[in-house]
């Protein structure tokens, strides 16, 4: 029987983790450990009580430096399964749920699983024709709403199972993604995939029903007034795509969050626009920063689309 370790950071969302907990203890799947990286400074006294009653059940680590990327390396580091399986501290899981992860693993190909994640927003979609895709231009698409098994190249951070030695060996979650970390996940697949151990397919019955809560863990409140959106994500394209349709990416960044957000009222008030432009500049040089210093010379990973 695989052992699998599942990790769950969590940084603000008392109320949420100890729900979740409840859920990832209830599991039918007989071998699984539970790590839980704490980066809350304090929980209120309830919350408190509740972890300290399950302390003999799950392994806790406590930090206080708040890094989403660092916290899964950190409980990928001490892990003692041979599978690690990711998890948000703000979702709803079905009993069967790490047993559907861990079925694929039973067939040679597959080291990598992308769960189903929905949500409010998501009720009411029709099926997506592509899911878990990064094109070779670097257009990211998501859709892990979806219904139907498919080959992925990226996954949800927040359900996603993988070999532990595999990860290690790709070294593990980048730790310069930073504010909403966007991206860290599929960049962390891509690289994943490049070690060539198998492919990673999208189940859509291991769901979790994710609350997207307002507060905590790396939420940010507006994504195009922040300078870390924009630096994450030509970061992330400039290590994993032609470093030569740059002026390409950066008009595209311009559309997504000024032309088509602002169309549907997502971008804010007119009077909103200064301080988001200059967000959008001072993120592109950081974004270029982060790729000169850390990544100079990356080889592009494969992707599909």
């Amino acid at each position: 029987m695989t052992h699998v370790s599942v990790i769950i950071p969590t940084y603000n969302r008392s109320l949420f983790l100890k729900r979740t907990l409840e859920q990832v203890l209830r599991q039918s799947y007989p071998s699984f450990e539970v790590i839980v990286v704490d980066q809350t400074e304090k929980h209120p006294p309830e919350i408190t009580k509740f972890l300290a009653s399950i302390r003999t059940r799950i392994r806790y680590i406590q930090t206080e430096t708040a890094c989403g990327t660092r916290a899964k390396n950190l409980g990928m580091n001490i892990a003692r399964g041979e599978v690690i399986l990711c998890l948000d501290d703000d979702v709803d899981l079905p009993g069967e749920f790490i047993s559907m992860h861990m079925r694929n693993y039973r067939s040679g190909g597959v080291s990598a699983v992308a769960g189903r994640i929905i949500s409010s927003r998501s009720q009411g979609r029709r099926e997506p024709k592509r899911c878990g895709v990064v094109t070779w231009y670097g257009h990211v698409i998501s859709n892990f709403y979806a219904t139907r098994r498919r080959n992925v190249t990226h996954g949800g951070g927040g359900n996603l199972s993988f070999l532990r030695k595999q990860a290690l060996r790709c070294g593990g979650f980048d730790e310069q993604f930073a504010g909403s970390q966007l991206r860290e996940e599929t960049d962390f697949c891509l690289r994943y995939l490049e070690q060539g151990a198998g492919g990673m397919v999208f189940e859509p019955e291991a769901v979790a029903f994710h609350h997207a809560a307002p507060f905590g863990g790396c939420r940010v409140s507006d994504q195009a007034a922040d300078p870390l959106t924009y630096a994450n994500e030509l970061y992330f394209w400039l290590k994993h795509c032609d470093v030569r349709l740059v002026p390409y990416f950066v008009l595209n960044l311009f559309v997504r969050f000024f032309i088509l957000r602002g169309r549907f009222g997502a971008a804010g008030y007119w009077w909103t626009m200064p301080r988001k432009l200059l967000a959008l500049v001072q993120g592109i040089r950081m974004g270029m920063d982060l790729y000169r210093k850390n990544r100079r010379g990356a080889k592009p990973a494969r992707r599909n689309g």
